[in-house]
């Protein structure tokens, strides 16, 4: 009996024992299970985290794949690590709903599986520098089928930046991959810069909708279908956009996109306005480079090309590089093709300078040498510039009113100097001699007082003779 007690005992023991461990064992299985960390503290969820965060900036790192509907709360501020090998999925809702700021690094998977459901919806401001965003149940076969799941990867209602190496990718046929929206009382805003990469091989890449502005500075889009469907306004000035850029407009909804800077557009460039709506879309060229043809359409139970020069909507080329020659209808005021050396095309403003030769004047363009307004100058009288002398030529010249050509032509001397010496010739003891003729002239009083001279010495020279005879005569 003894002996049955103390087995009893020993019994009891052993499970208050146990007991007193359970807490520690306990705790011990909350670090290992932890799924999301802030420094060296771990959490059970994403959401833990973020409620422990608060409204201060803080870093939340996943640890292990997570199965969770993540919401960042209005006021937070949660820079959110998801390390290379790392998914975090959707359980029945999206996969991330931010009212925040929320900022997205590392090289790991946010996923979604359900159907109308997205990997992340933003609300406030969403900046994405990393990670794989992606639908991979995503069962749609064509433009009519979701095939019973399929949604949007992103949809945008706030500010959104993409950059950094952050990845869009889906294989759908019957959404697009990025919707970005807003309301009449607060556009929505997507820039995509960096080494971004959105691709959606079958369906749109990249929806700009109403109220919506996007802004695509880097990165690369890519899409067989369009890369970019604008119905508001877009801005792309850098970046390669491997597939179509076209613009949309309806009633009541006017948009517009311009292509500058180093864009690369590796596709068709298209305005189409839908329905035969008034408020026409308008696509605006200054620069980049567009391999794809560049024109205009409709729709109205399918799309129809349009003729270059349709009112419908508006294209205007100052600038660019082309792979194919670009219609005149779509030139700037002043803009005019010209194709380079390389076998493609660009454009150009004509700056005009004036130019003539002796019969005619005109402008010409320095940049690509055409011509206009060819006509014949238009001279006014002759004007002397120099006074002809009877020893130099003299000059006249006239100019032409229009372009400033001048003609100068020389005046022979006159010729015609005087040999009656002038007042002041005589004074100075000078004449001037007439060099046509060596004899003397009529009135020339100098050959007279030679003569008398001449005549006195022979008299003189005559009467000495007599005398010298009388005088030995005798």
């Amino acid at each position: 009996m003894k002996a049955m007690k103390s087995k009893w005992l020993a019994l009891f023991l052993t499970v208050i024992m146990t007991f007193t461990l359970l807490p520690s064992v306990v705790f011990a299985a909350g670090e290992d299970t932890g799924v999301a960390k802030i420094g060296d503290q771990t959490y059970n969820s994403v959401a833990e985290a973020i409620t422990a965060a608060g409204s201060n900036a803080t870093t939340i790192e996943l640890t292990q794949n997570v199965s969770e509907d993540v919401t960042i709360p209005q006021g937070a501020n949660i820079t959110l690590y998801i390390p290379e090998g790392i998914t975090l999925t959707n359980k029945a809702g999206h996969t991330i709903t931010n009212n925040g700021t929320l900022t997205v690094i590392g090289a790991g998977t946010v996923d979604n599986v359900t159907h109308a459901k997205g990997a992340l919806v933003n609300y406030g401001t969403a900046i994405l520098e990393g990670a794989t965003f992606t639908r991979s149940a995503e069962a749609s076969t064509s433009t009519t089928s979701s095939g019973g799941n399929s949604w949007y990867v992103i949809d945008n209602h706030g500010t959104m930046t993409i950059t950094g190496t952050a990845n869009v990718v889906n294989n759908g046929y019957f959404s697009s991959l990025i919707r970005n929206i807003g309301t009449a009382d607060a556009a929505s805003s997507l820039t995509v810069s960096g080494n971004a990469t959105l691709r959606q091989d079958n369906f749109i890449a990249l929806k700009n909708d109403d109220y919506g502005n996007v802004a695509v500075t880097g990165g690369t889009i890519t899409s067989n279908e369009q890369t970019i469907q604008n119905w508001s306004q877009a801005a792309i000035s850098g970046g390669t956009l491997n597939g179509q850029v076209i613009t949309w407009s309806y009633e009541g909804f006017a948009s517009a996109t311009e292509i500058s800077g180093n864009a690369v557009v590796n596709g068709d460039v298209v305005a189409v306005n839908y329905d035969g709506g008034t408020s026409i879309p308008s696509v605006t060229i200054k620069g980049g480079t567009i391999t794809g043809e560049i024109s205009k359409a409709t729709y109205n139970n399918g799309l129809q090309p349009a003729a270059p020069d349709a009112a419908s909507s508006s294209i205007v080329v100052s600038g660019g590089t082309f792979s194919n020659a670009v219609d005149s209808n779509f030139f700037a005021d002043n803009f005019y093709l010209n194709q380079n050396p390389d076998g493609s095309y660009s454009v150009h403003e004509h700056n005009m300078v004036m130019k003539y030769d002796a019969d005619n004047h005109w402008y010409e363009c320095s940049v690509c040498g055409e011509k206009a307004d060819v006509s014949a100058h238009t001279f006014g009288e002759w004007n002397v510039t120099k006074e002809a002398t009877a020893t130099e030529a003299g000059s006249r010249e006239k100019v032409c009113s229009v372009c400033g050509y001048q003609v100068v032509e020389e005046i022979s001397a006159t010729g015609d100097a005087s040999s009656t010496p002038t007042e002041e010739e005589m004074t100075n003891g000078t004449t001037t001699t007439d060099v046509n003729s060596a004899n003397p002239q009529t009135g020339d009083n100098s050959y007279v007082f030679l003569g008398i001279a001449l005549l006195c010495l022979s008299g003189a020279g005559l009467a000495g003779t007599v005398i010298f005879r009388k005088k030995y005569s005798k």
